[in-house]
């Protein structure tokens, strides 16, 4: 089975897109942000916000190129809160797209207060981007069945 915490993406494929959306009612805002590790330290690449509004989805693309995301992280957090009473759960998906195909989403059923009472619920997660082996080697199944379980 794919391990839901890696994000295996073409290094030589079109820019990736980053996808938040919610359903149910449920209004969010997002940060994102990109990291990298060329040392000891995190390093910030890209930060960016998405919001999703009436339609419940806000998506952005990737100012790196894919070819350099190896080992990166995209972790971001999410506050929300429902705009419908009685509409106090529903379901977060934050899906990568790379070519107009999807190749990661985490979903998150979650339940989030009324956003008349003035809360909000904050939650976050991340993905680490790996390459895809891009050559035919006597290990391209194993990739072929870590991509698709």
């Amino acid at each position: 089975m794919a391990n839901p915490g890696y994000c295996m993406i073409d290094p030589e494929g079109g820019p990736l897109q980053v996808q938040l959306s919610v359903n149910n009612g449920i209004k969010s805002a997002s940060l994102f942000v990109l990291w990298e590790k060329p040392a000891d330290e995190w390093e910030q690449k890209e930060s960016f916000k998405l919001v999703t509004e009436d339609d419940g989805v806000d998506e952005h693309f990737l100012l790196e190129k894919p070819g350099k995301l190896e080992n990166d992280v995209l972790a971001w957090n999410i506050q929300s809160c429902a705009q419908i009473d009685g509409a106090n759960r529903g379901t977060f998906l934050v899906s990568i797209y790379q070519d107009d195909k999807k190749i990661w989403t985490k979903a998150s059923n979650r339940k989030v207060p009324y956003c008349s009472s003035g809360e909000h619920r904050l939650f976050g997660n991340e993905v680490i981007f790996k390459h895809k082996i891009q050559t035919n080697s006597r290990h391209s199944e194993l990739w072929l069945l870590t991509e698709n379980p």
